[in-house]
């Protein structure tokens, strides 16, 4: 049985104990003093009264940094949108021009469901139907297309005038699905009846839905909804290394879909999240700063923004507006913190392995490596790992004989950790960059 984190367990079990209030705890009067024993407690400065008082720019400031990097949720205006430009008009090219239905993949945290985002409020403006849905391991066809048809306005289907009975009182397409399930077949049915709209149907967390039975269903609506030259498409977004690892039967729908990779960010797509930044927080990095923020994100807009955020956030509470280097290595310590905290026993034992085997220049070219190419190492690099790691090596090796981490945090833990110009890394690593 695989060991779990702190946080795979705290998030991930049942409480048995009953929900809703509870009784405040019986203190008895006197034993602390407010003023006097809570003076030196941490506070948060966004919502303490006394901090808004002092400085009430100080308050506005802070809600300007949470806004103006967002590691821990998509984009979802075009305000904060960064780079991919012409991935965004390749893929309204595609479904506009072409008639195609999307698949968009990679891996996590390359902003993939930003991307959706985005794509949703640009068809949206051109007065498209969209209806976004996310999949999870509990999804099944006859639920997930229910509550998407129940979204769509029987005004919009052929067989109802748009004065009728059914139109007047806002039912759906959901209303006249019937009872029994909802099938690829009896959905495209009552699908290619659309009319005077377009109607794209965004699944998101694709690859969290069940492997058998609800893909295969899935892309037989897609081959259905071609073959009859439907106003429907759908935009299919997941982690995967390619197509056919989240779409079944890619052969049998081949001519109607179009893959879409998402891969590491451009220097300049990675310069405009931070050029953002700082016109919403109203500060500014160094220039040498922000050239080694985006250096050291490697491509990943996830990372951009939470080296960005730790990065003013330290500087800002120091009361500085032009966020130095100093600042960034806080953050990166900030980040290795964060990571370290989430991994399972397993993968900090993996970590403990290699960074006690494995030479530090080796451990930060291969998280480099790593992070750009979904855990995978080249065969040169394995080699070594392998060899260097004797026997310890087996348990992380897969059938195709590649080196696997445990967890997706720990290639970013080695290029952070061990990155040669932030005055953490081991000399050996800046003597190795240097030469």
């Amino acid at each position: 049985m695989q060991s779990k984190s702190w946080f795979q367990r705290f998030f991930g079990s049942k409480s048995t104990k009953k929900s809703g209030p509870r009784a405040a705890p019986n203190i008895p009067a006197g034993t602390f003093n407010q003023t006097r024993d809570t003076a030196s407690f941490p506070r948060f400065k966004g919502l303490s009264r006394e901090e808004r008082l002092r400085s009430p720019r100080g308050a506005a400031t802070r809600t300007l940094l949470s806004r103006a990097f967002t590691p821990a949720q998509p984009v979802s205006d075009l305000g904060r949108f960064a780079g991919r430009t012409k991935l965004l008009n390749r893929m309204i090219s595609a479904v506009e021009d072409q008639g195609m239905h999307l698949v968009v993949f990679g891996d996590r945290g390359i902003g993939k469901t930003s991307l959706l985002h985005v794509l949703a409020i640009l068809a949206k403006d051109a007065r498209y139907l969209v209806r976004y849905a996310s999949c999870s391991e509990s999804s099944t066809f006859d639920s997930l297309f229910r509550a998407v048809a129940r979204d769509v306005p029987l005004l919009y289907h052929a067989g109802y005038d748009p004065s009728s009975l059914e139109v007047e009182r806002d039912r759906s397409l959901g209303d006249i699905l019937g009872e029994d399930p909802v099938t690829p077949a009896s959905l495209s049915e009552e699908l290619v009846k659309l009319t005077g709209t377009k109607l794209l149907i965004i699944l998101d967390e694709f690859d969290r839905s069940p492997e058998q039975g609800f893909r295969d269903k899935v892309a037989e609506l897609i081959k259905s909804l071609s073959d009859r030259s439907a106003r429907v498409q759908l935009v299919i977004g997941g982690v995967a290394l390619n197509l056919s690892e989240l779409v079944a039967h890619v052969p049998s729908i081949r001519r109607n879909v179009l893959g879409i990779a998402v891969a590491g960010m451009a220097p300049d797509e990675l310069g405009q999240i931070i050029a953002k930044g700082e016109t919403i927080g109203n500060f500014s990095f160094e220039n040498a700063t922000r050239d080694l923020l985006i250096e050291m994100s490697n491509g990943s807009p996830y990372l951009a923004n939470l080296l960005g955020q730790y990065s003013a956030r330290t500087a800002l509470e120091n009361d500085r507006r032009v966020i130095s280097s100093q600042d960034l290595r806080v953050a990166v310590e900030l980040v290795l913190d964060d990571m370290h905290s989430r991994l399972s026993p397993t993968a900090q034992a993996q970590l403990n392995c290699l960074e006690a085997k494995i030479k530090p220049t080796s451990l930060f070219a291969a998280g480099r490596f790593a992070q750009k190419n979904f855990g995978l190492l080249p065969e040169d690099m394995v080699k070594e790992i392998i060899a260097t790691l004797g026997a310890d090596s087996r348990q992380w090796q897969g059938t195709d004989g590649q080196f696997l981490f445990c967890d997706d945090s720990i290639p970013q833990i080695l290029a952070l950790k061990y990155w040669p110009d932030t005055g953490m890394a081991p000399s050996d690593v800046t003597t190795a960059a240097q030469d």
